[in-house]
């Protein structure tokens, strides 16, 4: 058996030197057995376009997925399993009699026909909708009670041990329900995702990072090291995991990107708006934020006629006068788009010499440290889906608010919200029999594990796919007598049924109160 656990967001930045000093004896064994090396996620590190490019080995041009929305701005559409314009890797596994068990796995919903089973993750509706078999869930709740995948406790800085609780309880779940189901229902691949790391990190990062400009205020040291606690959870469910599946399997753990603090989040529409690329409309909205933003001070009349007549006045991207718009920022990590269907040069040149003069209001400095082109990032039938630049704000110590802006002020901290935001390097640890031991692997990436895991059965990588097979993890052995052609790609697996839109508005109410589309 193949177990391949994923944990969102886990970086060595950050567990590095509790394995170093065995306060994850688990992981730290896995490494001590076999191979481990960052695992470099996609182009912006963010989950929906990572897991991904994870399932079908192919970078977003090749399968659609860019953001956690998809669309114009004016009428967005949230991404979902249907999004996903390619065959995954366990549609390989099933066509050659292979079953593969996948469980919480983020965009798996709504669920489509797998040889094994299926309970998707992230972006799912709770309580839980179909799995495959539809009733799968159903056979254990009496026992080991409702399937979690969010938590109950939303993060406030006084409610931060609650938070941490809440977190663990939801390993403790998946764990559980991951024992009983590979026990009943064996599988050669079995696929579990915890997405505890990566909550746990957005919202905790403060309380276990001495350097954080937020771990002096407000007595946060006071809180201990919250993440250990955390990964200490984690790493036992891990322990309990490998325990349990057949003697000599083996295991990889990885995740779909790093992480690393954050201080600032920037409203880069507010910056457009500045520079005169992108334009309000003449709605009585538009024109309260217009006079904010060349009043530049607080209280904002947006806020104050808020107040007044009960009802949020934010602008929004309804307010954007398009046709005479020429460029405007949708995402979450600095994505920029142009409004022309084939920008010229001179466009695109444009638009980046105003990002680039971007500076921070304090001191001064750029605030932009890197700048990527489409078409350095993505290529495939889907690409010109796909903005048209992308921004690395201060080395991903700021990141773009995600929807229109918010307020009338460039950069600002949310102190209820994230202090630690995503990086462009995951983990990546195997160990096995088929294994090299005590070695480290260089440049793996995020596409790279699909070929990798039908290599190790046996199975020809198709000629689309984006990643290579990581050849450096097997052992010589395995190797010699292991070696699989190029094959050709099939059709994925239909969605069984499509997503309601009640399912939907759920899901985004959902996305919204963990702070994934900007908070409420």
């Amino acid at each position: 058996m193949l177990l391949l656990i994923g944990l969102d967001g886990a970086t060595f930045d950050l567990i590095g030197p509790w394995i170093q000093t065995d306060q994850l004896p688990q992981i730290a064994k896995l490494i001590r057995d076999g191979v481990n090396g960052r695992l470099e996620s996609t182009i912006p590190p963010m989950t929906a376009p990572a897991w991904a490019s994870f399932m079908t080995g192919k970078n977003p041009g090749k399968h659609g997925v860019f953001d956690f929305f998809s669309g114009h701005p004016s009428n967005p559409e949230m991404v979902s399993s249907q999004s996903i314009k390619s065959p995954v890797f366990w549609d390989y596994l099933g066509k050659e009699g292979l079953r593969t068990g996948v469980l919480n796995l983020p965009l798996t919903y709504p669920p489509r026909e797998i040889n094994g089973y299926l309970v998707p993750g992230l972006m799912s509706p709770e309580p839980l909708g179909k799995c495959h078999p539809e009733d799968l869930i159903s056979r254990y709740r009496d026992e080991l009670g409702d399937y979690r995948l969010y938590p109950r406790e939303l993060f406030e800085p006084g409610s931060r041990d609650d938070y941490l609780e809440d977190l663990n309880e939801i390993t403790s779940r998946q764990t559980e329900y991951a024992l009983r189901l590979f026990r009943d229902n064996p599988v050669d691949l079995g696929v579990l995702h915890l997405l505890a790391p990566d909550l746990g990190q957005h919202k905790l990062w403060q309380y276990s990072d001495p350097g954080h400009p937020w771990s002096e205020h407000d007595g946060l040291r006071e809180g201990g090291n919250l993440l250990l606690d955390l990964f200490v959870h984690l790493d036992e469910a891990i322990g309990r995991l490998i325990s349990a599946i057949p003697e000599n399997s083996t295991v990889i753990l990885m995740s779909d990107h790093g992480f690393g603090p954050q201080v600032h989040s920037i409203n880069l529409n507010l910056h457009l708006v500045r520079a005169g690329l992108l334009k309000l409309n003449g709605s009585p909205v538009s024109l309260l934020h217009r006079w904010d933003i060349r009043w530049g001070r607080k209280p904002t009349l947006t806020s104050v006629f808020s107040k007044i007549l009960g009802r949020d006045l934010s602008a929004g991207f309804h307010n954007v006068d398009w046709p005479v718009t020429r460029a405007y920022a949708f995402g979450h990590m600095g994505q920029v788009y142009l409004t022309a269907k084939a920008p010229a040069k001179k466009d695109l040149d444009l638009v980046i010499e105003t990002l680039l003069a971007l500076r921070d209001p304090e001191n001064d400095k750029p605030l932009v440290s890197e700048i990527l082109r489409r078409d350095e990032i993505f290529h495939g039938p889907y690409a010109e889906e796909g903005p048209d630049l992308f921004v690395v704000f201060d080395n991903y110590r700021t990141t773009a608010y995600p929807m229109f802006a918010s307020g009338n002020t460039l950069l600002f901290e949310n102190r209820k919200g994230d202090s630690a935001n995503h990086r462009p390097d995951g983990i990546l640890i195997a160990s096995g029999p088929q294994i090299r031991t005590g070695e480290q692997i260089a440049n793996a990436q995020i596409t790279d594990l699909a070929p990798t895991i039908l290599h190790f059965f046996g199975i020809p990588i198709p000629e689309d796919m984006d990643g290579k097979v990581l050849v450096d993890l097997f052992s010589p052995d395995f190797q010699s007598t292991n070696r699989v052609p190029a094959g050709d790609a099939i059709k994925g697996a239909d969605v069984e049924e499509p997503l309601s839109l009640e399912n939907r508005r759920r899901i985004e109410r959902r996305l919204r109160k963990l702070g994934y589309l900007g908070g409420e």
